[in-house]
């Protein structure tokens, strides 16, 4: 799993927790009257919100990596240091030169 991955798990499970938290505090305010719990509440839901936003610019950030840590092919993204992106002299020559000649 990637950065990538594990940060799209983690934030997205932030959020529900969150939004979770936030309805059950607004919920618990109507029964019991407690301030605490309203403005626990609306603090969670505001945090779900402001983390749903970090989420999305993350993402659009983001867009070009893979969520399983291998490289994906973006024509601006250092696809020409990748092997799959030389031809096939070219590619020759890179296992080639870094084999060590071999002494008799």
């Amino acid at each position: 799993m990637s950065l990538k991955a594990f940060h799209l798990v983690f934030i997205s499970l932030s959020i529900l927790f969150l939004f979770v938290f936030g309805i059950l505090g607004v919920v618990n305010h109507g029964s019991n009257g407690k301030t605490v719990e309203l403005v626990m509440g609306i603090l969670s839901l505001v945090g779900t919100v402001g983390l749903s936003i970090y989420l999305y610019f993350f993402l659009k950030k983001f867009k070009h990596v893979s969520y399983l840590g291998t490289p994906s092919i973006h024509p601006g993204c250092c696809s020409s240091h990748w092997p799959w992106s030389l031809g096939q002299a070219q590619l020759r020559r890179v296992r080639f030169a870094s084999v060590p000649p071999i002494r008799q």
